[in-house]
């Protein structure tokens, strides 16, 4: 029988269960890999019904403490897997400084090019990273900012990204953050872009960018590493058997698909997992509104649960078309984190709203980040080529995964394997 201390009194009866549960995983005596009671013994052991026992279990699965292995049980997870070995600068928090400029400088203004257009993806990369950079920017006193935004109306032509720098040049900024937003395959344009930048002696970083084709300093969102953490996510839950929605044409796509599959081929090494790539019906360029990708997600969810096989957790391209899969399938009766399991990327409102698990972008550091590296710049600190940060892991009801719903659930459909 579970016994109360006098810190156990005001919790709940599921969180002292948890609490104990916690007190056997760290003193040993549920070791690490070892095999959990089954879920009945543990409600007989402790007097409580199978769903308190179920509610206390919860917690430690989302946290990864536990595992949760379908029809194998549950067991205390073991050490974690090693991360891919890839080169990461870490995201640094500095106090203010009354200057970081050169004695020859007295002020500076840094020019941001930005490219919002208003759509929900141009808010989330543009406008929250410009944010960053103006709170990062104030904490100078002898730092001033100005915005030129490429998009006067989103029915109107786009300024280029040259008349941009030049506007900014002439008004007389001494660097510039520049949000690359262009269809510039050959790097004409941004050639273009750095010669006039070079030919003033100015120090330009680019934001949020991977495509681009010449070397310049760049703070990248590390989209291969969101991959990971989404998959890893998905297993530590004891989800099995997951599938990558693999339907745009994208690097950021691309990149995900290939950190996931880094994922999976490291949990593989201890565990029976398994990981999908599903193209669904067509493929897709992934440079569209958000409307776009929803209905992409609502044919998607269609199509990817037409045939079932065995239960299986989903990773969307982003939150977005995670939105229109879910509501598809809810037309059939299923529901996420129960019937099935859902993760997504970029965190929008809307997921907190929808218990979305998802990968939240590091937006903020990026911004902060990039206005470091501009009055370093400035100092005389030499750029470098990549400043790479990870997103953060949000874990929601979505991608909930017990024993008893891999065990019983009613869901079980086979994607298309590429």
């Amino acid at each position: 029988m579970f016994i109360e201390t006098e810190n156990s009194i005001t919790a709940s009866l599921s969180e002292r269960i948890t609490a104990d549960f916690r007190q056997k995983i760290a003193s040993g005596a549920w070791a690490a890999g070892s095999a959990l009671p089954t879920r009945r013994d543990l409600a007989k052991a402790y007097g409580v019904a199978l769903r308190t026992i179920e509610q206390a279990m919860a917690p430690l699965i989302g946290e990864g403490v536990v595992e949760a292995r379908g029809v194998k049980g549950t067991f205390v997870a073991p050490s974690r897997t090693a991360e891919p070995q890839v080169r990461r600068v870490q995201h640094r928090q500095r106090p203010a400084q009354a200057s970081l400029l050169p004695k020859a400088v007295t002020h500076a203004t840094i020019g941001i090019v930005g490219a919002w257009t208003g759509h929900e993806q141009h808010y989330m990369v543009n406008n929250l990273g410009a944010r960053a950079m103006e709170a990062a920017a104030s904490k100078h006193p002898d730092v001033t900012l100005r915005y030129f935004n490429r998009f006067v109306d989103y029915d109107l032509p786009r300024r280029s990204p040259l008349e941009a720098v030049t506007t900014l040049i002439d008004e007389g900024v001494n660097a510039i953050a520049m949000f690359y937003s262009v269809d510039d395959p050959l790097g004409i344009v941004l050639d273009a872009v750095m010669a006039k930048v070079q030919d003033h002696g100015l120090p330009i970083v680019f934001f949020d960018n991977s495509v681009l084709t010449r070397d310049v300093c760049r703070v990248l969102y590390d989209n291969e590493h969101a991959g990971y953490q989404a998959a890893n996510h998905l297993f530590n839950r004891g989800w099995e058997r997951a599938i990558f929605v693999n339907c745009y044409e994208s690097d950021w796509v691309r990149e995900r698909v290939a950190g996931a599959q880094a994922a999976s081929a490291a949990y593989r090494r201890e565990h029976d997992v398994k990981l999908s790539l599903y193209a669904g019906p067509r493929q897709f360029d992934s440079i569209r509104d958000s409307d776009f990708f929803r209905e992409i997600g609502n044919e998607i969810g269609q199509s990817l649960f037409a045939q079932f096989s065995e239960a299986s957790a989903i990773i969307a391209p982003n939150d977005i078309t995670a939105y229109g899969i879910m509501e598809s399938v809810s037309a059939l009766g299923l529901r996420a984190g129960i019937d099935y399991g859902i993760v997504g990327f970029d965190d929008y409102v809307e997921s907190r709203e929808r218990a979305l698990s998802t990968l939240r972008p590091p937006l903020t550091a990026m911004g902060t980040e990039t206005i470091d590296l501009l009055l370093r710049a400035l100092a005389g600190t030499p750029l470098p080529l990549r400043v790479v940060l990870r997103s953060e892991l949000v874990a929601r009801t979505s991608s909930l995964c017990t024993s008893a719903q891999v065990r019983d659930s009613a869901l079980h459909f086979a994607p298309a394997i590429l």
